[in-house]
């Protein structure tokens, strides 16, 4: 009888904790072995009775557990929406499977609104994204990611900085059910950090980096210029008689001078750059990877100071009153040898100089760079009178066919300045490119080159030749560049097909659409183009097939060691198939041998320029020299 009721009750047992998943309480088995006690005391009870007995226990421990899991679930649900943290559940796909009531106030909707919907219903894409990987790296790791997230809500535009931990959350059978989130909002505390930081290393007024905040990132700059081998810049800039404007405008008016002054060198320099005030009327420009020379870090740093005081000399109302702020900087270049302390040191005795010398100036520490700076000014400033006083000529080199019968002439820019003689283009075109007189100038060949193919009309020996000018970047790329140069064939009544453009590679390829319609509009009206110095640039060769082009130029470089290099050679022969091919003029420029001549007359080119035929000359010297040949 005994072992009967043994297995009797095990096989019970096993069936309670089947249908109740869970272990039964400690009250429950107290009353459990109670009445199996007084069934064993029961000797007339039959196993019958014993069975149904252990039932009837079964069928009450079962509604015992579910009584008491319902009052787990109320608690757990009073505990879940009581809390003053954010909770929710997400699926494995990241839908909202349920959460609180900081969360409701957080979305501004009701859990039921939430429910099946994902982050991406009430946030910015970058935040989804990141709060997606945090889910997925809970998911994947089994373990618990905390992370910070600032969410941003387009709707009302809140802002709000929670401090997240994902766990993973599993069925009872260890089976993924999704994350739980718990987050706590901190938003005040982040801000209340960040005043603090702001007060620490920004400027109270222009929210500029203090001294401070400079000293750290002139460091990081000084380190970054060791490495990178690239020279930097240090501007103090000092405000002219600020003093004047605290005390005819009053104070608040200076204030207003100062955070407009901030203002400008913000927009004035990169974002890698750094300006900083550091009290007063005084501020500090830090700018990184110049150059690689200190001769051309120099040239730049100047460039960056002339726009600095450009932008701060645009009047300014204040009370009222229109104002131009003048400013005094001084300048020293870094490249990772110096220490801060001498760095501004070399600075401010630069802006000394500059405040002693009269003011409203740039001045460099270093006196050779000074020099060259003070020459680069002269230079400039001869340069505009020279444009003004007709100082500038255009010489002509010969072009000729491979019978060696001239066909046309490069003219090129001299300048014959008063005191040093003649100039050559390398010194002064691209300081005409700086400053913009590139344009001007250009313009002024244009028409001076149109107006000689009209003289040359009536002198038979002369009519049929063909003028070359070299047209700057700048100038091809002004929306009425065709205008001009239509309008300078049509006032000198010059014959257009007479007037060859040469253009360089680089100019080609910016805007390849814009290029074919401005070279298409002048090629309808009879203009010529050549492509100058070919074979130096990086455009794509499939360019040529799409431009109008008449002439390809080879350059000189791969001249110069012809015969004898085999790699230049075999440049050159491609250039001349390639252009022969293309039905264009293959012109060979810098030939000063007649062994150079025989090689590319071997290969077929079709024109040759260069000291072997003629130097440049002057346009008397040309005629001269063509009428005794």
């Amino acid at each position: 009888m005994a072992d009967d009721l043994h297995r009797v009750l095990a096989r019970q047992l096993r069936k309670v904790q089947a249908q109740t998943q869970t272990a039964p309480d400690l009250d429950t088995w107290s009353r459990f072995l109670r009445i199996v006690h007084q069934t064993y005391a029961d000797s007339d009870q039959d196993r019958y009775t014993l069975e149904r007995s252990l039932i009837l226990i079964s069928e009450e421990m079962q509604d015992l557990y579910q009584r008491q899991k319902s009052s787990y679930e109320n608690r757990l649900q009073t505990l879940f929406r009581s809390i003053d943290d954010l909770v929710w559940l997400k699926s494995k796909e990241g839908a909202y499977l349920s959460c609180n009531h900081m969360v409701e106030r957080l979305f501004g909707a009701p859990e039921a609104h939430i429910i099946g919907k994902r982050d991406a219903d009430f946030l910015d894409a970058e935040i989804v994204e990141k709060l997606a990987q945090d889910d997925l790296r809970a998911m994947t790791s089994g373990k618990q990611v905390r992370s910070e997230q600032w969410l941003h809500f387009a709707d009302d535009g809140r802002r709000a900085c929670l401090e997240i931990v994902h766990t993973p959350m599993y069925s009872e059978s260890q089976s993924l059910i999704g994350v739980i989130g718990i987050a706590r909002e901190i938003t005040e505390r982040k801000e209340a950090l960040a005043e603090i930081n702001r007060l620490a290393f920004y400027d109270p007024l222009t929210r500029l980096p203090n001294r401070r905040l400079l000293m750290d990132r002139l460091g990081q700059a000084i380190a970054s210029a060791a490495r990178s081998g690239l020279y930097g810049a240090l501007f103090f800039i000092d405000l002219d008689n600020f003093k004047e404007v605290n005390d005819t405008l009053g104070h608040l008016a200076g204030d207003v001078l100062l955070v407009e002054v901030a203002r400008r060198l913000g927009y004035s320099v990169r974002e890698i750059d750094t300006v900083s005030r550091q009290g007063g009327d005084e501020f500090i420009v830090a700018i990184e990877g110049l150059a690689q020379t200190a001769m051309e870090a120099s040239v730049l740093a100047a460039q960056v100071g002339k726009k600095l005081r450009a932008e701060l000399a645009a009047p300014v109302l204040l009370n009222d009153r229109m104002h131009v702020c003048k400013a005094s900087i001084g300048v020293c270049l870094f490249d990772g040898g110096d220490s801060i302390e001498q760095l501004f040191k070399h600075a401010d005795l630069a802006l000394y100089q500059a405040k002693d010398s009269g003011r409203d100036q740039l001045l460099f520490f270093d006196p050779a760079m000074q020099k060259a700076l003070e020459e680069s000014r002269l230079l400039e400033a001869d340069l505009r009178s020279a444009v003004e006083k007709q100082e500038l000529q255009l010489y002509y080199q010969l072009q000729l066919d491979a019978a060696g019968n001239p066909t046309g002439v490069e003219g090129l820019l001299r300048w014959r300045h008063p005191q040093r003689g003649i100039v050559m283009p390398g010194d002064f075109i691209p300081m005409a490119e700086e400053t913009g007189l590139i344009l001007p100038i250009g313009q002024w060949v244009l028409e001076t080159a149109c107006a000689q193919i009209r003289q040359w009309e009536s002198t038979p020996w002369a009519r049929h030749l063909q003028i070359s000018v070299n047209v700057s970047a700048k100038q091809f790329q002004q929306i009425d560049f065709p205008q001009r140069v239509l309008s300078a064939l049509a006032s000198s009544k010059a014959n257009p097909a007479l007037l060859m453009l040469e253009l360089t590679e680089s100019m080609l390829v910016e805007d390849i659409e814009t290029t074919i319609q401005k070279m298409q509009s002048l090629k309808e009206a009879g203009v010529q183009f050549s492509i100058d110095d070919f074979g130096t640039g990086y455009s794509s060769l499939s360019y040529l097939t799409q431009l109008p082009l008449d002439q390809i130029k080879i350059d000189k470089s791969f001249v110069r060691n012809i015969p004898g290099s085999r790699n230049d050679e075999v440049i050159a022969r491609a250039i001349v198939a390639m252009g022969t091919g293309l039905g264009m003029l293959v012109t060979a420029e810098g030939i000063e041998t007649q062994d150079q001549h025989r090689f590319f007359e071997q290969l077929g080119c079709g024109g040759f320029q260069g000291y072997l035929y003629s130097r440049p000359l002057s346009i008397d010297a040309l005629e001269a020299f063509l009428a005794d040949n």
